[in-house]
């Protein structure tokens, strides 16, 4: 499944977030390198769109935090956008949501 991706900045791309780039050996691994030839291209912040997510579970978190990883370590951020409240608090509660610049004042989707 190819990644849906648009620059928002000369060194910024929104990605839309499904369960194929989260949840799969496969897509995971594309993901992650998609990640790494955007930031060779100079791209440092990422945002993270998550609309259509309702949930996440333990693999996709693990994702996300690699993600995280891999581009905080590269001097980036990423920013996570339209997620509803129960992804918000998955985070809040694994203690992870320190590592992502959360933009979500409505929570869509609830």
């Amino acid at each position: 499944m190819p990644i849906e991706a648009n620059e928002v900045g000369a060194d910024a791309l929104a990605i839309k977030i499904t369960r194929d780039l989260l949840d799969n050996a496969d897509g995971t691994v594309g993901f992650e390198a998609y990640l790494r030839e955007a930031m060779v291209r100079g791209k440092t912040r990422f945002e993270f769109r998550l609309h259509g997510l309702k949930y996440l579970n333990s693999t996709e978190i693990g994702a996300m935090l690699r993600a995280a990883v891999l581009v905080r370590g590269g001097g980036g951020r990423i920013a996570l956008l339209e997620l509803n409240k129960k992804i918000h608090d998955v985070l809040i509660v694994a203690k992870v949501d320190t590592l992502f610049e959360i933009r979500s004042s409505s929570h869509a989707d609830g």
